[in-house]
């Protein structure tokens, strides 16, 4: 009876370094702010299933069952249940049908995503100096306005819809919807309910990513896109 405890307890020492393993090997970095959390992931050439949920330190749930599949490189952006204090202790628990037990990270504290904003004389929502594109809550015409801003930082109309036009929010079995198109910028509706500008890639690669949850907004989050790792715009 004893061997048979001790094969047994050594059987799930392997299964839990062994999925600690897959998850350090894929996994390249975890960003847990104190409205959401980024996972930034690569090296995972098959496509596999994923269940990731937030926690604070006492179990309780920080965030819904965020559920999907991955492959290639890519990143998991899961929103919490609300906005917690700075400092306050996350941690994710992530599942998968490739993984022999689910894993569970260490509590870290929450971070406020600095800001860099500055003043561009208007009153665009999302307010940094590198953006790539300029998005309006357009009230006075009933719509989202959003232009584009070249090398040069020259601004020029792009995407324009009015209210009444946007789309429901897309059932998850269905993906983002693409409401428009303008070069290389799209406007996108997300499962989640938010809406996002993707602007880009420039030269170097890079896309310019902007999130907000509608107009008006009352939080917004950008980030730069580059090899399928999405990486928060103040941080770069």
């Amino acid at each position: 009876m004893r061997s048979i405890s001790l094969m047994f307890i050594i059987a799930l020492l392997v299964a839990s370094c062994s999925t600690a393993s897959i998850i350090a090997e894929v996994i390249d970095s975890i960003h847990i702010y104190c409205d959401h959390v980024v996972i930034n992931y690569s090296s995972i050439d098959f496509s596999t299933d994923y269940t990731v949920q937030a926690f604070l330190a006492d179990g309780t749930p920080a965030s819904d069952l965020v559920s999907g599949d991955v492959v290639g490189s890519g990143s998991i952006r899961i929103n919490l249940n609300q906005f917690y204090p700075a400092g306050t202790q996350i941690y994710l628990t992530i599942d998968s049908s490739s993984l022999l037990s689910p894993y569970e990270s260490s509590p870290e504290p929450c971070q406020e995503i600095p800001q860099a904003w500055f003043d561009p004389g208007d009153d665009r929502i999302n307010r940094q100096a590198y953006a790539r594109a300029a998005v309006y809550c357009d009230d006075a015409n009933s719509r989202v306005a959003i232009y584009g801003v070249d090398e040069e930082g020259e601004g020029f109309p792009a995407i324009f819809v009015p209210y009444a036009d946007l789309p429901a929010t897309p059932a998850e079995a269905d993906g983002h919807t693409l409401i428009a198109q303008y070069e290389n910028i799209g406007f996108y509706r997300l499962t989640t309910g938010e809406y996002q500008i993707n602007a880009g890639p420039d030269g170097e690669g890079k896309s310019y990513v902007v999130i907000w949850d509608g107009c008006p907004h009352t939080y917004l989050n950008s980030y730069t896109l580059q090899n399928g790792v999405m990486t928060p715009a103040e941080l770069n």
